[in-house]
């Protein structure tokens, strides 16, 4: 079977900004969980939610199992 070829071609304005907004997505993937303790003793666990991920970046729906596991992880680092 011969290969296949196929071109898109997208208006450079809505293609800058969708590299735009995969670029700022970068800044929170992979995802992070950041664990401190205070001066009082108490440790903390803080994350970015699954769902605030989605909104801020915009990501489709479907992505959310994708990163849901964070705060299952948190979870179990909390105790």
């Amino acid at each position: 079977m011969a290969a296949q070829q196929r071109e898109c071609r997208v208006h450079p304005l809505i293609e800058g900004q969708r590299l735009h907004a995969r670029a700022v997505a970068l800044i929170d993937l992979p995802l992070k969980i950041l664990i401190s303790e205070d001066g009082q003793g108490t440790v903390w666990v803080s994350y970015n939610g699954p769902e605030y991920l989605l909104e801020r970046h915009g990501l489709p729906g479907n992505f959310l199992q994708n990163i849901a596991a964070v705060a299952t992880l948190a979870a179990g680092a909390a105790g």
